[in-house]
């Protein structure tokens, strides 16, 4: 994942929780969640990653999830 601070001019990679190297192509969906605007979840094809600060930091998400899960879409609802 990537973060950019000045208006899409430049992007600096965000690093990641869960052990993943930022940078790599993990990230196959990204949504908002409708009920708090700072929060957002990020789906690659492993692991699901949360964001409680607008994307400034990111937390991999993965209690209850079985080891083999592949996650490629999903829908945040309220």
């Amino acid at each position: 994942m990537f973060v950019s601070r000045d208006e899409m001019r430049t992007w600096e990679p965000i690093p990641l929780g869960g052990g993943v190297a930022s940078g790599q192509p993990i990230v196959a969906q990204l949504e908002r969640d409708p009920a708090n605007q700072g929060a957002f979840y990020a789906a690659g094809p492993a692991v699901l990653y949360r964001s409680d600060d607008q994307g400034v930091t990111w937390t991999a998400k993965m209690a209850g999830l079985p080891a083999d899960a592949e996650m490629r879409e999903i829908f945040v609802m309220r």
